[in-house]
């Protein structure tokens, strides 16, 4: 009897203390190529999955099921096949999730990123991920991988990635974009919150078999 109340005891805080991936952690681009990053916001405009197959594809490295680029328009060939362009600036970036209910202090992630023409910062809330940022877009490949470190930045609630890319402009085919991906991440629950279905169902069956054992006794 006293074995099946520890058993029950344990699965409970062995629920609560289990690790798992930060939800709410969407790479850039994971809808329909030429629609709108459900995820993923452009401050000032809206963030478009990148159209694939055509410029500046080649010179971008190519999307896949992992990741795409995000851009402030869907498609860089515009009418008899001009090549497109945004204006000169700063384009913000920035992605939302909620830690409410887990431990920020055992947070994590890893991601790879690439942005045309540069990087020129990454934060977690207000700390900085990549000090002195990225410099020009080498083309053809992501740059990474790089860490948060274990809780490193992670606050209790809303946290908020913020990417800013620069774009140097240009009078033809100078197009802006932003691509990241999270390659893993990690968090657990917080002690203080309720346990989930899982737990209950897990204590569910112990108590289910606890007549089983009486009647052995």
């Amino acid at each position: 009897m006293k074995l099946l109340k520890l058993m029950v005891l344990t699965l409970g805080v062995a629920s609560l203390a289990a690790a798992m991936p930060i939800v709410g952690l969407y790479s850039t681009g994971m809808n329909v190529s030429g629609g709108v990053d459900q995820s993923w916001q452009l401050a000032g405009g809206t963030a478009y999955v990148t159209q694939d197959g055509q410029f500046p594809f080649g010179a971008w490295v190519a999307n896949d099921g992992n990741s795409s680029w995000v851009s402030p328009q869907a498609s860089y060939v515009g009418q008899g096949g001009a090549l497109l362009t945004d204006p000169l600036g700063s384009y913000t970036y920035t992605l939302t999730f909620d830690l409410t209910g887990y431990d920020p202090s055992t947070a994590w992630f890893d991601f790879s990123i690439a942005g045309d023409d540069s990087v020129t910062s990454v934060n977690l809330n207000s700390t900085s991920l990549i000090p002195g940022g990225i410099g020009a877009f080498a083309g053809g490949v992501m740059n990474g991988t790089y860490s948060t470190g274990v809780g490193n930045g992670f606050v209790a609630g809303l946290n908020t990635i913020t990417v800013q890319i620069l774009n140097q402009g240009g009078t033809e085919g100078s197009p802006s974009g932003l691509r990241l991906e999270f390659e893993d991440s990690d968090v657990q629950a917080s002690m203080n919150s309720v346990p989930e279905p899982a737990t209950f169902a897990l204590v569910g069956l112990a108590l289910a078999v606890l007549p089983l054992v009486r009647r052995k006794r």
